[in-house]
């Protein structure tokens, strides 16, 4: 089962990825301009992408998106149409009527969690990548290091009941800390008393802190001599803040034999995160260099995994936290729902997934500003990524516990 190595990616846009600032209808424009306002990207520089979408229109990427805009025409870059947290298939009736839904619309905090946990409805405190994680070491998978490594932040996508993320910074693992500046910014003496008796200690808590201690240790001193033997990336990252995180991914990949030997065979999902996306305001300031420095960031780190000879190993999913209006405040867009994903790299079989929404005035899906009802679940997107990881699709209900509300199971956008 376990016999090849798959990677998982997971970037987060932190604040809410504006949909309509990304992605511009072609065929509709003169319906996307006029409810988009100032916010609207011309027509003429929007680039073009190959195909047509679910309502038979064209349409084309951000120009800041154009590393995106090449893979996606190259046949490897998934876009992930309308899609956000959902209990069941929802319509605007529905919604209306009160049918259950996930709590909190609109709220970052919330909506965050829900994408992570990929449940729609509850809050458990564990992510899916974390239940993933559970699943594949019950199925037997050993390795020295755990399936989730987190480079960019706490997220809760990689909790699970049984197994914990790895934590590791851009520049490498670091040693763990029992204490700080609570013992007046020096070495807590009650801490290196306890540590020091912690492996002959009859107090449990003592050992099993002593255990944690000695394990955080040896995970350290794994992961970065197997980076430093591995040796760096061929390829120049930029000093970006999504770009330094995913040189350490890349340069964590390059590692898996040495972590894994002798045919670094195993499974990996890795978090890093990108903030800035709350476009309350200042969206057409501040979006055109986030978005150049994901998509830049992204592109050149496949380019690495291409030269490491894993590209058709390794995926990219980026999410976030919902979508935002297609309508403007003035200077910006507020919270929303529905919204774009892309899956990139090379077992991802390109193109448009699921359904565009009608960006009319009173349409089918708009629940008030352009505030999309999604038609694709973060369920279906993580189930799909899961069972490319080696999840049969009878095991997937327990890791997904909605999934059984949705028609599709598998989205069928990677290999």
């Amino acid at each position: 089962m376990f016999n090849d190595y798959k990677a998982l990616v997971y970037v987060y846009l932190n604040g809410g990825l504006s949909p309509w600032a990304s992605v511009v209808p072609l065929s509709g424009y003169s319906t996307y301009a006029a409810r988009r306002g100032a916010l609207a990207i011309p027509q003429g520089s929007a680039l073009v992408l190959n195909g047509t979408a679910s309502d038979g229109g064209m349409y084309g990427l951000n120009p800041n998106l154009s590393a995106l805009h090449t893979r996606f025409n190259a046949g490897k870059v998934a876009l992930i149409c309308n899609a956000g947290n959902l209990v069941q298939p929802t319509t605007l009736a529905q919604y209306n009527a009160g049918v259950s839904l996930p709590p909190q619309l609109f709220s970052h905090f919330e909506q965050t969690r829900l994408v992570q946990t990929g449940t729609g409805d509850a809050y458990d405190g564990f992510g899916w990548a974390g239940r993933l994680a559970d699943y594949l070491a019950a199925q037997g998978l050993t390795q020295a290091l755990p399936v989730n490594i987190n480079i960019g932040g706490n997220p809760t996508l990689q909790v699970g009941v049984d197994t914990s993320p790895y934590a590791v910074t851009a520049n490498g693992a670091i040693s763990p800390r029992l204490h700080g500046g609570v013992f007046g910014g020096g070495p807590s003496t009650a801490a290196n008393a306890l540590l020091a008796n912690a492996r002959t200690e009859t107090n449990p808590i003592t050992r099993t802190l002593g255990s944690v201690y000695d394990s955080a240790i040896s995970k350290r001193d794994i992961y970065n001599s197997a980076v430093a033997a591995a040796g760096d990336v061929v390829t120049t990252f930029p000093g970006s803040q999504l770009g330094v995180q995913l040189r350490q991914v890349a340069r964590t990949i390059k590692a898996r034999t040495q972590v894994n030997p002798p045919d670094g065979f195993g499974r990996e999902i890795f978090f890093v995160q990108l903030g800035g996306f709350d476009s309350h305001d200042s969206e057409i300031a501040n979006l055109p260099g986030l978005m150049a420095q994901f998509s830049t960031a992204v592109d050149v780190f496949l380019t690495e995994m291409t030269a490491q000879g894993v590209a058709n190993n390794v995926m990219v999913l980026e999410q976030s936290d919902f979508g935002r209006t297609l309508t403007s405040n003035g200077d910006g867009s507020d919270h929303g729902w529905g919204t774009f994903y892309f899956a990139a790299g090379g077992p991802v079989i390109g193109g448009y997934y699921g359904q565009m929404p009608s960006l009319a005035i009173g349409g089918p899906l708009d629940v008030g500003q352009g505030r999309y009802i999604p038609t694709t679940s973060i369920d279906q997107i993580a189930a799909t990524c899961a069972k490319w990881m080696g999840v049969p699709d009878s095991a997937l209900n327990g890791i997904f516990p909605n999934l059984p509300n949705f028609a599709t199971r598998d989205l069928g956008f990677l290999a």
